[in-house]
């Protein structure tokens, strides 16, 4: 359980800025790959763990944020080929799609496939496929548009909390929200 959000989500902020410098980085060495990798997989682990720990508003999550997919081609991909997935998904025909946002950091923790794309010395976004989907499709994050929900997380801070007990679960449900919660509870 994280306690007080407001050093991880500075930390967060950092992580955004790090990437954000990262877009026009002319030089890319095997650490400087290796230090974006992190950047991206550690704010996602953060971001997790500030949903279960309920420090952002529960709305967040469900956001859905524009993406492209690729489908398999029908070809299986193995651990000793993942490093060139162009070769087993349908690079050819992009499809527009979207992915709710805990959706995208649990495929980024899963992740089978992760590999930045630079374009032309531009860091313009990376490749995602979890365990889970690895032989259907892969995911095409904008990296500008990961920076901005970084940001949006780093700067929320819930207002409103409610505890609602689950007899099912034997525990309680809670939501954090920036605004009223009345709509949760039967009067």
């Amino acid at each position: 359980m994280i306690w007080e959000s407001k050093y991880w989500k500075k930390d967060i902020l950092n992580l955004a800025d790090k990437l954000e410098r990262r877009i026009t980085q002319k030089k890319w060495f095997d650490a400087s790959n290796a230090n974006a990798e992190k950047e991206i997989m550690i704010s996602a682990f953060m971001v997790r763990k500030l949903f279960e720990s309920h420090k952002i508003d529960e709305t967040i999550q469900e956001k859905a944020i524009p993406i492209i997919k690729y489908s398999s081609n029908g070809k299986k991909i193995s651990l000793m080929r993942r490093l060139s997935p162009e070769r087993y998904f349908d690079i050819e025909r992009p499809i527009s799609s979207k992915i709710k946002v805990k959706d995208l950091y649990n495929n980024i923790i899963h992740s089978y496939i992760f590999l930045l794309n630079i374009i032309d010395g531009e860091f313009k976004y990376f490749w995602v496929a979890s365990d889970w989907n690895k032989f259907k499709f892969m995911f095409q994050i904008e990296v500008k548009k990961y920076i901005k929900i970084l940001r949006s997380i780093g700067k929320n801070y819930p207002t409103t909390q409610a505890f609602i007990f689950n007899d099912k679960k034997q525990d309680f449900i809670v939501i954090s929200s920036d605004k009223k919660l009345k709509h949760y509870f039967k009067y």
